[in-house]
Formats: structure tokens, C-alpha cells, sequence
């Protein structure tokens, strides 16, 4: 599986700041990068 470098960039950010807030406020983007995932 390869990732895009804007979902790589999402995971790293997930990754520090890993809490239910900051999901919340990011969910657009993990959505993109479920997406680019598939």
C-alpha cells in the first residue's frame, strides 16, 4: 500500500496530537486520507 504525502502528513499530526479534540477538528482530512487509502 502506498500513501500520498498529505496522508503521510495526517498520520504524523495524528500521531502528536492523538486525542479526541483535534480528531474532531481534523476529521475532513482523515477522511481525504482514508480515501487516498483505498
Amino acid at each position: 500500500m502506498q500513501f500520498n504525502s498529505s496522508s503521510l502528513s495526517y498520520l504524523k499530526k495524528l500521531k502528536n496530537n492523538n486525542n479526541r479534540d483535534w480528531f474532531a477538528e481534523h476529521k475532513l482530512t482523515f477522511i481525504e486520507a482514508q480515501n487516498n487509502a483505498k
